[in-house]
């Protein structure tokens, strides 16, 4: 695979470094592709008159994030300021939260003793806007999101920092010194912790454990491509630190922000979002916690249940301004059918990590 990055990153030199339009590049970007495929440097498979692409391999060299997850059998796609969201066996896609049909359905075929993730060329090309003749990507999450009812959107973990808790590395502190933000994600629950567990009770079809994890390993992925941010998670998998780990992580690592993600449970007839903070005569908490709480409910489309001043553990343990997001009920026939939905995990992402962004501005 190093071989095959030389190549591409040779031939894409050598052709952009002569080139300043736009249009050109893109066209020079498709041939290239073109040229792999026919040298056989990118894998390809041919069924019923449709040519498919190896993903993973084109990701790959394109220096973008790809994960699949075998549990759900999505491809989480992030590249070019672009998030591709795949269904293995389907004939659809979601890019940037949009549904897109394409021409014929994902497929994981083993070729020369490799799985590959295989995708139609054409909708990958289109999808990554190498055929777009604007130099503008077709999606930036803005600083300021605009709200509005067609939100577009944004997953992967190639950078995520996994922590042993507890952490009192010295040298690690120092080197937060080189950025602008510390920020902790915080996945509640974990291990032999699931939260809400998947019962008769729960219609989001998982134990909340899974949803807190999946959203933050998404909102992750889209604050580490800020060069000033530094995030840390306090977990990345099916773990439990304790509660007073997850605080020590945040308090010796100096953070500016903890956010805690969460998914919530009570009767059938209750849904919605919540957002927790501690501290009612902070009226810069409460209007952090106000920001989050917009963001959220827009972009994940749930209903705004308001804000709670509770005394939470990760709340009042923290040296920092911290915040509990209840992001959707799992004990609600609606949200739990929200939850389920391939989208859901895309906007609420982006919704906690506009909310971020829009806090840190405010911090300033």
């Amino acid at each position: 695979m190093q071989y095959r990055k030389i190549i591409i990153v040779f031939i894409l030199f050598t052709f952009f470094t002569t080139l300043s339009n736009a249009q050109d590049k893109n066209s020079i970007l498709e041939t290239t592709i073109h040229n792999l495929v026919r040298d056989q440097v990118l894998t390809t498979s041919l069924r019923d008159g449709e040519t498919f692409i190896s993903t993973d391999e084109l990701i790959d060299l394109l220096e973008g994030d790809i994960t699949f997850d075998s549990t759900s059998q999505e491809v989480y796609i992030l590249c070019k300021n672009t998030f591709i969201l795949l269904s293995i066996d389907e004939s659809f896609a979601y890019v940037n939260g949009t549904y897109t049909a394409m021409d014929a359905p994902t497929q994981l075929e083993v070729i020369d003793d490799k799985t590959h993730i295989m995708t139609p060329i054409n909708f990958m090309l289109d999808a990554l806007q190498i055929r777009d003749l604007s130099d503008e990507p077709m999606f930036e999450v803005p600083l300021h999101p605009t709200l509005s009812e067609d939100i577009m959107s944004e997953q992967t973990t190639e950078d995520v920092i996994d922590v042993q808790l507890p952490l009192t590395d010295e040298e690690e502190i120092d080197g937060n010194k080189n950025y602008e933000y510390i920020i902790v994600i915080d996945p509640g629950h974990g291990g032999n912790d699931p939260g809400k567990p998947n019962d008769g009770e729960n219609y989001a079809g998982m134990d909340e454990k899974v949803a807190n994890l999946n959203l933050a390993l998404i909102v992750n992925e889209l604050l580490s491509q800020h060069d000033e941010i530094k995030v840390y998670m306090t977990r990345t998998d099916d773990t439990y630190p304790t509660l007073k780990e997850r605080c020590n992580l945040a308090n010796e690592m100096e953070a500016d922000l903890f956010i805690s993600i969460h998914h919530n449970s009570f009767a059938p007839i209750v849904n919605g979002t919540e957002t927790y903070y501690y501290d009612p005569e902070n009226e810069t908490l409460v209007t952090l916690a106000n920001i989050m709480q917009k963001n959220v409910t827009a972009y994940a489309g749930t209903k705004d249940r308001g804000l709670r001043n509770e005394s939470k553990y990760v709340l009042s343990h923290t040296d920092m301004p911290a915040l509990l997001i209840e992001v959707a009920y799992m004990s609600s026939p609606i949200d739990g059918q929200l939850i389920q939905a391939p989208e859901y995990k895309i906007h609420s992402s982006l919704g906690i990590y506009n909310g971020i962004l829009e806090i840190l501005e405010t911090l300033k």
